[in-house]
């Protein structure tokens, strides 16, 4: 696989398909049946973690990540879903692109 690929899956399709499905989709049905807030933050970072499963260490690190993406999206939420969705989304290309420097391009891990 190409770094060219590797950067489209990683930075463009990854972060958007993990986004609608982990803090878009999950997170409002969460809502729809009244799940607290706290649950659904737990429940998003938790399915988005796992779906990480490279080895374990890899998931519980992502983890946090998740809790931070899905926080994000049920504060922006509350005003806009379009804007918390596309928020998320590039909090979490962002992320990744600096995962792809470290990784990909500059060898560092």
């Amino acid at each position: 696989i190409s770094l060219f690929e590797v950067f489209i899956l990683s930075i463009v399709l990854g972060p958007l398909f993990e986004t609608f499905i982990f803090h878009f989709v999950l997170i409002l049905l969460l809502k729809k049946v009244k799940i607290p807030n706290g649950a659904i933050i737990v429940i998003s970072a938790i399915t988005f973690a796992l779906s990480h499963s490279y080895n374990l260490t890899y998931i519980l690190a992502i983890i946090l990540p998740g809790i931070i993406y899905a926080w994000y999206f049920l504060y922006l939420e509350r005003q806009d879903r379009l804007t918390a969705f596309f928020s998320v989304y590039f909090l979490h290309s962002f992320s990744n692109f600096f995962a792809f420097l470290v990784d990909d391009v500059f060898n560092l891990l």
